[in-house]
C-alpha cells in the first residue's frame, strides 16, 4: 500500500487559517512559499478573500480558512475557522469536478451538471432565489446541464449546456452591468445572457465579466472605472463588448478580479485595468522571457504559469502575496525562485495570499514489511531471520529513499541548487554586461571630463569678465533700487489716495440715489413749471381785461370831473343846481361805491388766486406778485385819483372820505401782505438756487471719466 499527496506551496497573508498550516503558523505572513501535506492528491483548487476549496482525487471537496457566512459548507455555526482542510460532507455523494470561490462564497459541479453554491447571499450571489446565507451546499434548479462555473465579489455566472450548444446564465448583483443582460438589478436567479456566440470559458471579476467564445475571441461585460473592461475607455457596459485589441490573438485562458489578464497560444501574457503596472485601458502585452500557459489574478496581484512550470507574480506585494522573499510590489511578472525547481499544475489567488499545486507525490507505507510477512510464510528459521533482515534493510532503504535527508530529498535540493546556480550564472553574466557598459561609460567619462576641464577654463575667463559686467549691474541695480523706493513712497501715497477715493465711491450709490431724487424734483417742478405757464397766461387775459376796465374807468372819472367842476359853479350860482348837484353826487357816490366794491373783490379774488399760487411754486409766486404789484399800481393810481376826487368833493360828501380810509386801511395790509410774499419769495429762490448749484456739481462729477468708470 502507497501513501500519495499533492505537494501544496502556499504563501501570503494567512489571517484565518486560509492556508492551511495549522495552529502553530496561524495569523502570520510568508514571503516565500511554505510546502504543505494534505495527504491527498489534490486535482483543483481555489481561492476566495479568506477561504480557500480543494477538491481531492477521490472528487471530495475541502475548505479552509474563515467560515464567516458559511463559507466552509459545514454545518456547525460555532465554527468560526479552520486552519486544517474539513471535508464537506454534503457533497460526499456526488463527484465534484470543478469549483470556484468569490470572495464570500463558493460554487461547486458535479460529474452530472449539477450545480451546488454556499455562503454569503447578500447580494443573490447563491442564485437560489434568496438572499440570505447558507451555511450548506443549496442545489440550484437548473434547466440543463452545468459545465463550467465561476464567482464574483458579488455575482456569479455558469455555462450550461444543451443540446444546441453552450448557454452562459448569471446572477447576483448587477449594479455596475456585470451580469450583461441589459439591466442594472439584481436577479437571485439565474438568468439567460443574449449572446450569439458560442461560449467556451466565463470569468467573474470584482464588477465586470469576461467570457470567450469558441473562436479565442474576448469580451467584457460591467463596471469600467479603472479601465478593466479593456475597450478603451472607462465606460460600463450591462451587454458584452468585443476586446478589438485581442482579435486574432488566439486567447487560451482569462482572468478577472481588480483587473483582468489573458493568455494566448503563444504563450504572450496581456494585461488591463488599474494596478502597480500602471493603467491600461487596453490590453498590453507583457514583456516577458518564457511562454506561459495559464493564468489568476487576485486581489491585485496575479500568478502565471510558464510552459516549464515555474511560477510568475505581479501587483501588490501585500503580506508577501508575490513569494518573492520581500515585500516590494512588482510591475513586471517576477519568478518565484524558491518553487522554481518544481513544476507547478496549478495557482490560484486569492486576497493577499496565493496557493499553487506541485508535483503529485507516492511512497512506500511503513506497514509494508507487516503486509510482506504475513503474505510469505516458511517453517525455517533462518528464512525467517533471512525474512526479517531484509525487512529492515527495505526500511533502511525507505530511509534512504525517502526520509527527510533521502535520495528523493537531496534530488530535489539537487535540482534547486541547480536552478538557482542558474540563475546565479544568468545573475553574474547580466552585472559582467553591466561592468563592462560601466567600463564604456568611465572611458566616456573621462573624454567628457578633459572637454570639461577645457570649458571650464574659458567659463573662468568668461566669469572674470561677467564679474566686472556684475559689478557695474549692481552699481546699477543699486541706483534703480533708490529709484523704486522713491517709486513705492508715491505708490504708497498713490495707495492711499486710491484708499480715500475707495472710500468717497462707496459715498456714490448714497448720492446717486440723492441725484436720482433731485432729478425726479426738477422733473415735477418742470411740469408745475409748464402748469404754472399755462396759468399765467390765463391770468395776462384776466390782467388784459382788468386794464382795458381800468382805462374805461379812467375815463368815466375824468369825465365825472368835469362834472364835478360844472356841479360846483352851478352850486355858486344857484340853489337848484346846488340841489341838483347833491342829487348827481347821491348818483356819484353811488357810482363810486359800487366801484370801490368792484375793486375790493377784485382785490379779494387776486389776494385768494395768489395764495393758492403761493402753494404751487416759487416761480408761480414770482409771477403773481408781480401781478399784484401791477394790480396794487393799478389800486394806487386809482386811489390818488379818488382821493383827488374826494378832496373836491370833500365838504359835500362825508361818505366819500370813510370809503378812502376803508381803502387805505385795505392798501395797508396789501403792503403787509407783500412785503411777506417778497421774504418768501427771496427764501425760495435761494433754496431753489442751492439745488440748482448742487445738480450742476453732481452733473459735473458724473461727466467726469473716473465717475464713469465706476458705473460701468
Amino acid at each position: 500500500m502507497t501513501e500519495c499527496y499533492t505537494q501544496v506551496f502556499c504563501w501570503g497573508s494567512d489571517t484565518a487559517g486560509q492556508l492551511g498550516p495549522g495552529d502553530k503558523n496561524q495569523g502570520k505572513t510568508f514571503s516565500v512559499p511554505i510546502c504543505s501535506n494534505f495527504n491527498s492528491i489534490i486535482l483543483e483548487i481555489s481561492c476566495g478573500d479568506e477561504h480557500t476549496v480543494f477538491i481531492s482525487n477521490e472528487y471530495r471537496v475541502f475548505c479552509m480558512g474563515s467560515n464567516a457566512s458559511g463559507k466552509l459548507g459545514i454545518s456547525d455555526r460555532n465554527l468560526k475557522q479552520s486552519n486544517w482542510p474539513v471535508l464537506v460532507e454534503a457533497l460526499m455523494d456526488y463527484q465534484i469536478i470543478s469549483i470556484d470561490c468569490g470572495s464570500n462564497h463558493t460554487a461547486a459541479i458535479s460529474s452530472n451538471g449539477f450545480l451546488f453554491t454556499w455562503g454569503e447571499g447578500k447580494f443573490g450571489a447563491l442564485g437560489n432565489g434568496d438572499t440570505e446565507d447558507v451555511w450548506t451546499p443549496d442545489k440550484i434548479n437548473l434547466s440543463f446541464s452545468a459545465k463550467n462555473v465561476s464567482c464574483g465579489s458579488r455575482h456569479s455566472a455558469a455555462i450550461l449546456q444543451n443540446s444546441a450548444g453552450n448557454l452562459l446564465f448569471v446572477w447576483g448583483s448587477g449594479d455596475a452591468g456585470q451580469l450583461g443582460n441589459g439591466k442594472r438589478e439584481l436577479c437571485k436567479n439565474p438568468v439567460q445572457v443574449d449572446f450569439e456566440e458560442k461560449i467556451k470559458k466565463v470569468c467573474c471579476g470584482v464588477f465586470h465579466t469576461l467570457i470567450i467564445d469558441e473562436n479565442s475571441n474576448v469580451y467584457a461585460m460591467g463596471g469600467n472605472s479603472f479601465g478593466q473592461l479593456g475597450i478603451g475607455n472607462k465606460n460600463s457596459s450591462v451587454i458584452p463588448v468585443k476586446i478589438e485589441k485581442l482579435t486574432g490573438k488566439n486567447i487560451i485562458d482569462i482572468s478577472a478580479w481588480t483587473h483582468s489578464g489573458a493568455i494566448s497560444s503563444s504563450g504572450e501574457i496581456y494585461l488591463w485595468g488599474s494596478g502597480i503596472f500602471g493603467e491600461f485601458l487596453f490590453p498590453e502585452k507583457i514583456q516577458n522571457r518564457t511562454d506561459f500557459v495559464s493564468i489568476d489574478i487576485g486581489n491585485g496581484h496575479g500568478a502565471a504559469i510558464d510552459r516549464n512550470g515555474v511560477v510568475w507574480t505581479w501587483g501588490s506585494n501585500i503580506g508577501g502575496a508575490l513569494g518573492t522573499g520581500n515585500f516590494e510590489p512588482k510591475s513586471q511578472p517576477f519568478p518565484v525562485l524558491e518553487i522554481q525547481g518544481v513544476p507547478i499544475k496549478e495557482v490560484s489567488c486569492g486576497n493577499g495570499f496565493t496557493i499553487a499545486l506541485g508535483r503529485d507525490i507516492s511512497q512506500g507505507s511503513l506497514n509494508q514489511s507487516k503486509v510482506i510477512q504475513n503474505k510469505e510464510k516458511s517453517p525455517q528459521k533462518s528464512n525467517k531471520m533471512l525474512t526479517k533482515k531484509i525487512e529492515e534493510l527495505k526500511k533502511e532503504i525507505s530511509k534512504l529513499k525517502n526520509g527527510p535527508d533521502g535520495i528523493d530529498d537531496l534530488l530535489y535540493r539537487l535540482s534547486q541548487t541547480e536552478i538557482r546556480q542558474e540563475h546565479l550564472q544568468q545573475l553574474y553574466e547580466d552585472e559582467h554586461n553591466k561592468r563592462i557598459e560601466l567600463e564604456e561609460l568611465l572611458a566616456n567619462s573621462r573624454l567628457e571630463n578633459e572637454e570639461i576641464l577645457e570649458n571650464l577654463a574659458e567659463m573662468r575667463s568668461q566669469n572674470e569678465r561677467v564679474t566686472g559686467e556684475i559689478i557695474s549691474v549692481e552699481e546699477q541695480l543699486n541706483e534703480k533700487v533708490i529709484e523704486l523706493a522713491e517709486c513705492l513712497q508715491s505708490k504708497q501715497i498713490v495707495m492711499n489716495d486710491l484708499q480715500n477715493m475707495q472710500e468717497k465711491l462707496k459715498e456714490i450709490p448714497v448720492l446717486w440715489t440723492k441725484i436720482s431724487n433731485f432729478e425726479n424734483m426738477l422733473i415735477n417742478l418742470r411740469r408745475e413749471k409748464s402748469q404754472i405757464e399755462e396759468k399765467y397766461i390765463s391770468q395776462s387775459t384776466i390782467n388784459n381785461c382788468i386794464i382795458e376796465e381800468n382805462k374805461e374807468l379812467k375815463i368815466l372819472i375824468e369825465k365825472r370831473r368835469k362834472d364835478i367842476e360844472n356841479l360846483n359853479l352851478q352850486i355858486i350860482n344857484t340853489t337848484q343846481e346846488l340841489k341838483e348837484k347833491q342829487d348827481f353826487y347821491e348818483n356819484s357816490k353811488s357810482e363810486s361805491d359800487k366801484i370801490v366794491k368792484y375793486f375790493t373783490d377784485k382785490l379779494i379774488d387776486i389776494e385768494s388766486e395768489f395764495k393758492r399760487e403761493k402753494q404751487l411754486s416759487e416761480a408761480k409766486i414770482s409771477q403773481k406778485s408781480e401781478e399784484i404789484s401791477n394790480v396794487n399800481y393799478q389800486i394806487k393810481q386809482l386811489q390818488f385819483e379818488a382821493l383827488d376826487f374826494h378832496h373836491q368833493i370833500l365838504e359835500q360828501q362825508q361818505e366819500i372820505k370813510r370809503l378812502l380810509s376803508v381803502i387805505e386801511e385795505a392798501k395797508i395790509k396789501e403792503e403787509q401782505l407783500q412785503r411777506a410774499l417778497s421774504e418768501e419769495t427771496r427764501k425760495n429762490k435761494a433754496f431753489i438756487a442751492a439745488i440748482e448749484k448742487e445738480l450742476q456739481s453732481k452733473a459735473q462729477n458724473l461727466r467726469n471719466p473716473k465717475f464713469k468708470d465706476v458705473f460701468r
